[in-house]
């Protein structure tokens, strides 16, 4: 029988992906064997940065001309721009109160 785990992001966005288990895991106990749980934290943290990337992007492509060049001058590079991303577009409570919205594969094209 094939299990399936939800990879969680929880920087920007209430997201999770539902994720094939590999066979090595299905066998263990999830919530105390130290390797699945390593592992399931990594692939959180890819994931999370995956989207990430994909919502500064989209919030980058939204934003006009003028804006951008405004954030240049004041913040010099889009990494900076793009950790204070938050602050500029969202609550800062939105993280807590959000329901969980699954995606797939499509969500990032």
């Amino acid at each position: 029988m094939i299990k399936f785990i939800y990879l969680r992001s929880n920087t920007y966005e209430c997201v999770k992906m539902k994720y094939k288990l590999p066979n090595k895991f299905e066998k263990v106990n999830l919530k105390i064997n130290k390797e699945y749980l390593k592992w399931k934290m990594n692939k959180d943290i890819k994931f999370d940065s995956k989207v990430v990337k994909h919502l500064n992007e989209k919030w980058r492509r939204l934003i006009d001309d003028n804006k951008k060049k405004e954030f240049i001058k004041i913040y010099k590079t889009k990494e900076v721009i793009f950790n204070r991303r938050e602050r500029f577009s969202s609550n800062i409570l939105s993280n807590k109160l959000c329901k969980w919205k699954i995606i797939d594969k499509t969500y990032f094209k």
